[in-house]
């Protein structure tokens, strides 16, 4: 069975054209997985001592392991595998191409896809993937690279492990992770000046949200079901910070579009809370919810206001400044996924785990108005995402026929004259689901 938990989209002229292949011998991958093994040992027997960095010789080969995949370690220890010109071409991906990011499970093995999409072309196809340890819970891409601080193409895994595995989407064939946070494998600095026993800033549960800062690019923010977040700075691959503030799991966190610091969290605490990351707390709170907060967005054509979804279905239209604006049932039997518009004003999606998706438009009292609801051939819903650079198109994720599905939402006459006409007085024709 195939199940997709999360998908991300990679905007378009952000992937390398021509992804490289690692060849690696069957000598050093039986030397890697070797080392690989060791260390394994090694943090199993002290798995009972306090979480620490360590600056033991076996760290240092742990991290060459990972160096691997990151594909920066010494010259003349792997090769590029020197594909033939037509296999390059089709192996290729064009400067229109947009690539969406799988997190999947299939038959009970974590799987992170990475498939491509030509809006021109109309075509759709798999381009390759990554083994992961666990089920994947959460995606997010990161446009940067930490090492060189320029643009990147990596993409962040969140599990049911309290790790978070970072991949180069560039390399195709890499056998583990480029870096992970929140483990003591994670160091990039390996300095025998450090202390021996520096307290680790880990989570210690599932990681179920992560937000890249597009303003602070070096800035990843995690939450977790140990009901904390965690600021990652990507270049030392290290925590800098932990926010504490939730009595209960944070599902969801999002950064502002354009305020760097202002990060949103949405807990099954029932509460949602407004960060200032350079202050470590937060500066605002809504407890007037009924139920669990699944999931948090920013309204990214209005700068002050944000959108929170409810394990009981209803969606709020919420002003920092004021309140709640307008709330509405959404979906009967809760809300799987949230995704904002990012390039048509006040246009929203969202999909429920009945497997129906519904597009919304705010009006110019901030209520919401439903446009249109359909019911995917993916029969239950658990994610759904808009395109950065193709405006009616969507992505979603979920369990039944081939586990995602794309919905060009143009297609129907009236959803483009909903938003050109839409009615302002918020009425709603086609019912909740």
């Amino acid at each position: 069975m195939r199940i997709v938990t999360a998908t991300c989209w990679v905007g378009r002229g952000i992937a390398s054209t021509t992804p490289q292949k690692i060849k690696i011998s069957a000598k050093e991958m039986e030397s890697a997985l070797h080392l690989f093994d060791q260390q394994t040992s090694h943090a199993t027997a002290s798995g009972s001592q306090d979480n620490v960095d360590s600056t033991d010789p076996s760290q240092d080969l742990l991290n060459e392991f990972h160096d691997l995949a990151s594909f920066t370690n010494n010259e003349g220890d792997l090769e590029i595998d020197g594909s033939d010109s037509e296999e390059d071409e089709d192996f290729a991906i064009k400067a229109d191409d947009n690539l969406l990011l799988l997190g999947c499970v299939i038959d009970d093995d974590g799987i992170l896809e990475v498939h491509v999409y030509n809006d021109e072309e109309g075509s759709f196809y798999p381009h390759h993937h990554y083994a992961l340890e666990e089920a994947p819970l959460c995606i997010e891409h990161i446009a940067f690279e930490p090492r060189s601080r320029t643009s990147g193409n990596f993409c962040a895994v969140g599990t049911g492990a309290s790790e978070i595995d970072v991949w180069n989407l560039d390399i195709t064939n890499s056998i583990c992770s480029t870096f992970v946070l929140g483990s003591a494998k994670s160091s990039r600095h390996k300095s025998t000046k450090q202390t021996k026993r520096k307290k680790l800033v880990c989570h210690t549960d599932s990681v179920l949200s992560l937000a890249w800062n597009k303003t602070i690019e070096h800035i990843l923010a995690s939450s977790s079901a140990d009901k904390s977040i965690i600021l990652w700075d990507l270049e030392i691959a290290k925590g800098s910070a932990v926010l504490n503030g939730h009595s209960a799991e944070v599902s969801s966190v999002k950064w502002h579009p354009k305020e760097a610091s202002s990060l949103l969290s949405g807990g099954w605490d029932r509460t949602v809370k407004l960060w200032d990351g350079r202050e470590e707390r937060f500066e605002k709170q809504w407890t007037n919810f009924e139920s669990q907060i699944d999931a948090v967005a920013w309204c990214l054509h209005r700068d002050t206001d944000f959108i929170a979804s409810e394990s009981n279905g209803r969606i709020h239209h919420v002003d920092v400044r004021t309140g709640v604006i307008h709330s509405t049932m959404a979906h009967k039997g809760g809300i799987a996924g949230l995704s904002i518009n990012p390039l048509m004003d006040n246009c929203l999606l969202t999909c429920g785990t009945s497997g129906v998706a519904r597009i919304w438009k705010l009006n110019s009292a901030g209520h919401f108005v439903s446009v249109f609801k359909r019911q995917l051939k993916t029969k239950q819903l658990f994610c759904c995402d808009f395109c950065p650079n193709v405006r009616w198109l969507a992505a979603f994720g979920g369990k039944g026929g081939t586990g995602e599905a794309l919905w060009k939402i143009s297609e129907h006459k009236n959803v483009l004259e909903a938003f050109e006409t839409c009615s302002d007085d918020g009425s709603d024709n086609n019912g909740a689901t």
